[in-house]
């Protein structure tokens, strides 16, 4: 296979680069001959452009990444058997083009006699993701994740229990252990 002419086009012996490049810092390419690229600012980054290479200075910004945390109101309790908004659990997303956010609603619930609890996400006009838990008078973590566009709108924790009661619970010592949170990245 040998070198393809390449160690004879940077060699100073063959004097091909030489003729092309004299400042420090050029790079050699071709295009119907060999050409020399002179460098640029710090920080500008190699592109093609129009097949050709050149310096660009870049795209400022970059992605943007965001999170915002909720703690729903504790000992809240709810004897719904439909889809119910939790107490302070709705978080506002941010409207940014091609952006997508990962929600998590985590719950520490206790359930009341034989129940059915279930958790979703409310976005959109409808229940993204739900949670669900057969077990009764237990508590329990019930955790739900979604991931959504950004263009905007509420994202709202909902519940409902299929009999009896649910209760949202504190932890020991004050703790909470109920909360939404989003992480949005555009």
């Amino acid at each position: 296979m040998g070198n393809c002419g390449l160690i004879g086009a940077f060699s100073s012996t063959s004097g091909k680069a030489d003729t092309v490049l004299d400042t420090n810092g050029q790079i050699l390419y071709y295009n119907n001959g060999r050409k020399a690229l002179d460098k640029q600012d710090n920080d500008d980054v190699l592109t093609l452009k129009s097949g050709l290479p050149s310096w660009e200075t870049p795209a400022s910004g970059g992605a943007t990444l965001t999170n915002q945390t909720i703690t729903p109101t504790n000992a809240q309790t709810t004897t719904s058997t439909s889809y119910t908004d939790i107490a302070n659990c709705d978080i506002d997303l941010p409207t940014r083009s091609g952006g997508k956010a990962l929600i998590t609603l985590q719950c520490s619930l206790a359930s009341s006699g034989d129940n059915t609890l279930r958790m979703g996400i409310y976005f959109d006009s409808a229940i993204q993701n739900t949670a669900e838990d057969g077990s009764s008078g237990h508590t329990m973590t019930m955790n739900v994740n979604s991931i959504d566009t950004l263009d905007g709108g509420t994202i709202q924790g909902q519940w409902l229990v299929s009999a009896n009661t649910a209760t949202l619970y504190d932890a020991p010592a004050g703790s909470h252990m109920s909360s939404m949170l989003t992480f949005e990245v555009s």
